[in-house]
């Protein structure tokens, strides 16, 4: 009986909150289309070796791309960019803070 209740109360919060109790890699892919959507309406400043967010997006893309074509290797970059206070909040900032977050907190558990 409380294992019904437990599948439950997990189906609804899984249902509310649209997240995945396991990571994937659509759930990744959906959320870096709608990261390198968010940056690209984004202009000049700088951030390590990027010099403008124009730069930062084109190879946002192009990273978003090779990982679709299934270079996992590229979760690496994702990790270094959607860390806190790295490139991805240097450009975008408190706007895109939560999708950040998510997409952090899935490529930590896919490396």
């Amino acid at each position: 009986m409380i294992f019904i209740a437990f599948g439950i109360i997990l189906f609804a919060w899984r249902h509310l909150t649209k997240k995945s109790l396991l990571p994937s890699k659509d759930r990744l892919l959906k959320l870096l289309d709608k990261s390198e959507k968010m940056v690209s309406k984004y202009e000049g400043g700088y951030s390590g070796e990027y010099l403008s967010a124009q730069e930062f997006h084109t190879n946002l893309k192009a990273a978003v791309i090779d990982y679709k074509n299934g270079e996992n290797n590229k979760l690496d970059l994702f990790y270094v960019w959607f860390a806190p206070t790295c490139q991805w909040d240097d450009f975008v900032g408190s706007e895109g803070e939560n999708l950040a977050n998510e997409i952090f907190e899935i490529v930590s558990k896919l490396k």
